[in-house]
């Protein structure tokens, strides 16, 4: 009705928030047909720099995604990295899922469930899976970690680009991006 009217940028911009608001609710994507609660870890490393992604689903639903940069990761093997993301993320309140996926097998698993299992109250599988559904989500969370690294990668050396100067600026006025 707006595109009738000329009105083309309003018409536009109604398109664009229709399209994000689809996007939105797609992001809760059926992840399994079971009404499973799991937690599906994701790690990538280059350098010095790290990213774990953690997609929470909550009854078979993705309902969101988290993650952690990390940094001075020369030397540091991804299961101990793994090792420390589960330790760390688990002891704040969360809700803990039936099951943990991860990328790759930890050497001390059993402690894991053990530790787990102690803050829950009840048995969680910590499960790294080679093929199937379940290693496709944990591809996805693989792919999702590689993403933000690149991302984390490419705004450091956007930063490192930025003249003395203007992050003094940036520091005297709290701003949260240089002038």
């Amino acid at each position: 009705q707006l595109a009738e009217e000329t009105k083309f940028e309003q018409a536009a911009q109604l398109r664009d928030w229709l399209s994000s608001l689809d996007n939105l609710t797609q992001r809760q994507k059926v992840i399994s047909a079971e009404p499973v609660n799991r937690d599906v870890f994701g790690l990538a490393m280059e350098d010095d720099v790290g990213v774990v992604a953690i997609l929470q689903v909550r009854n078979g639903r993705m309902v969101e995604r988290l993650h952690y940069r990390l940094t001075g990761m020369y030397g540091v093997e991804p299961a101990e990295v793994l090792q420390n993301a589960l330790e760390r993320y688990y002891t704040n309140p969360v809700t803990l899922p039936d099951e943990v996926l991860l990328p790759s097998a930890l050497p001390d698993v059993d402690l894991l469930m053990t530790w787990l299992r102690q803050v829950a109250g009840r048995k969680i599988e910590v499960k790294t899976p080679e093929r199937g559904l379940k290693a496709q989500v944990v591809e996805m969370a693989e792919k999702n970690a590689q993403l933000l690294l690149s991302e984390a990668k490419a705004a450091r050396e956007s930063e490192s680009r930025i003249p003395s100067s203007l992050s003094e600026l940036q520091r005297i006025l709290r701003l949260q991006k240089p002038p």
